[in-house]
């Protein structure tokens, strides 16, 4: 049935929701927050139509539950709207209900049964996360910084009272520049958090991995060099693979070649440039903290070279000296014969670094 054309809006309803959803809890405040359904919905998408689920899915589920939740109330997703907010919907009726709508509204023409739907979003999920996102990046930032974090719970403190502040300061914002209906216009902001937050969670994930290889190491009588070359390389390389097949196979070979060597050229300049100034400036503080009237000294760092890596570096030489003449050669062409000349080549350098590991020349120093 079509609504009236006399009908200034109709307002939307989400996908998920219906009438006996909305009722399903008395109790709950439904003219001020949302529905528990799509609050459930949102917050654990994994477990949703969960009669449906075999036991793999609901272990799966159950299992994946927890990293959703935290992704979802601490990482900003800017969702894309049009610029007017208040878009129209044309709906074609029978010319005598026209007609009928053109002598009791006075307007004639398409405006006649225009019929306005507003726009949802998220709101509450917006506000949410203005107090979990700052919180996170202050817990994750005090941790990285404090020596013994345990040892000093009272300096959290102070961080945290004013995350509150900087998301009470947002909240009034938020509130005062959007409805239910009408998201906000700033969203390069939102924007720019999620890249903030999402940077922090690839941090703290990347600090775990990092302790449990150690541990695999410790436990395997396994050197670091070692598994950086292997598990952790293959792992940290995975999605610039997959990234990289995409653009090929879509028609950019140029970008998905360029994104091969600017990659390993921003991890080794970018990576390297900025732990080394942190672990100089770190060593500094710690020696001046144990010495206050001696003046600041950032000493070089001694990285000790192993085998394994003096293996994996000659064998980046070689790929790309071979690069310089194989492609000229080649017709400046990257064909078959390339890739399968670097996939081997690779394949030999990471068996050589195993071998050497094996055999107990990897922990020899240079």
């Amino acid at each position: 049935m079509l609504p009236s054309p006399t009908a200034e809006h109709v307002q939307g309803q989400p996908f998920y929701n219906d009438d006996k959803s909305k009722k399903l809890w008395r109790w709950w405040p439904y003219k001020y927050l949302v529905s528990p359904e799509i609050i459930g919905r949102t917050l654990f998408p994994t477990l949703c139509d969960w009669r449906d689920k075999n036991i793999w899915d609901k272990m799966l589920g159950i299992a994946s539950a927890p990293s959703f939740l935290l992704l979802t109330i601490t990482l900003p997703v800017v969702e894309p709207y049009e610029d007017d907010h208040n878009s129209t919907d044309n709906i074609a009726v029978d010319p005598a209900t026209t007609a009928e709508a053109d002598a009791s509204t006075g307007v004639t023409g398409p405006a006649a049964i225009t019929v306005t739907t507003p726009h949802e979003w998220n709101r509450w999920l917006i506000i949410l996360q203005l107090f979990t996102a700052p919180f996170f990046l202050v817990l994750i930032i005090w941790a990285n910084t404090v020596d013994e974090p345990t040892s000093h719970p009272k300096t959290l403190v102070k961080p945290i009272l004013i995350s509150l502040a900087v998301s009470a300061t947002l909240l009034l914002l938020l509130l005062s520049t959007t409805t239910p209906t009408k998201p906000p216009r700033y969203n390069w902001i939102l924007c720019l958090a999620g890249f903030i937050v999402s940077i922090t969670w690839i941090s703290t994930i990347a600090n775990e991995v990092v302790g449990v290889l150690k541990t695999i190491g410790v436990i395997f009588d396994i050197s670091d060099a070692i598994l950086g070359l292997t598990i952790f390389a293959v792992g940290n390389s995975l999605g610039d693979l997959v990234a990289d097949i995409t653009v090929a196979r879509l028609g950019y070979p140029v970008m998905a070649l360029s994104a091969c060597f600017g990659g390993p050229l921003l991890n080794i300049l970018l990576g390297i440039g900025l732990s080394g100034i942190f672990v100089i400036v770190q060593g500094a503080e710690k020696k001046r903290h144990g010495h206050p009237e001696r003046p600041i000294r950032f000493r070089p760092y001694r990285v000790e070279v192993s085998t394994s890596l003096i293996v994996s570096a000659v064998a980046l030489l070689v790929t790309l000296v071979g690069l310089l003449i194989a492609v000229p050669l080649n017709g400046w062409r990257m064909d078959r014969r390339i890739g399968i000349g670097l996939v081997v080549l690779w394949v030999v350098a990471t068996a050589g670094n195993v071998v050497v590991e094996v055999l107990g020349w990897g922990d020899q120093k240079w």
